[in-house]
């Protein structure tokens, strides 16, 4: 088993945990190319979201999910951290009472 996959993807998607992966990128375009040689930056990319986030929100049938709308990422594995925190309170705000309530936890 690849322990470092696992605890990516298992933990991220299925338990709601960052995803913070690093890719090699084209500088010119940003994006990841089919020819390797034009990939010679490195950015860290972030998914982030569990099955379900909030209440009423559910994923088709056992596949988990994950908010596309807080994807993105940073030059570094710590500008990626910062961004995606400030994702995540921008979108869903920061009120424990909110977000740790077992309503919310439930998704009911």
């Amino acid at each position: 088993m690849n322990h470092v996959s696992a605890l990516t993807h298992d933990g991220a998607l299925i338990r709601g945990w960052p995803e913070i992966i690093p890719h090699r990128v084209c500088p010119e375009t940003g994006r990841h190319e089919d020819d390797a040689a034009r990939n010679t930056r490195t950015e860290w990319w972030y998914e982030f979201g569990p099955e379900k986030l909030l209440p009423g929100e559910d994923g088709e049938g056992d596949c988990p999910w994950h908010d596309y709308a807080l994807d993105g990422g940073g030059a570094t594995y710590e500008d990626a951290v910062i961004a995606l925190a400030r994702a995540i309170y921008d979108k869903y705000g920061n009120d424990r009472q909110v977000v740790d309530s077992p309503a919310w936890r439930s998704g009911g």
